[in-house]
C-alpha cells in the first residue's frame, strides 16, 4: 500500500498516511499532532534496487542504489 508523507503548515509536524491509490483520491488529511487541515504533501527520497552482475560464475545480486 502506498505511503503518503505530509508536513503540517501550522506546527511543522511530519506524518504519513498509508492508503490505496483509490482511497488517496478522496483523502482529507489532518495533522496527527494538532489536527490542523493545513497540511502539504512532502516527498521522501526514493530507493531503487539495481541488479549487478559480478564474479566469474555470473551470479547476480541486488544492491540498493538511490539518491544520497
Amino acid at each position: 500500500m502506498p505511503r503518503y508523507d505530509y508536513t503540517c503548515e501550522d506546527c511543522g509536524m511530519t506524518f504519513e498516511i498509508r492508503a490505496s491509490m483509490s482511497e488517496y483520491a478522496s483523502l482529507a488529511p489532518s495533522c496527527s499532532a494538532c489536527d490542523s487541515k493545513r497540511v502539504a504533501r512532502s516527498y521522501a527520497g526514493l530507493n531503487v534496487m539495481a541488479s549487478v552482475s559480478g564474479g566469474s560464475g555470473g551470479e547476480q545480486c541486488s544492491q540498493p542504489s538511490g539518491f544520497g
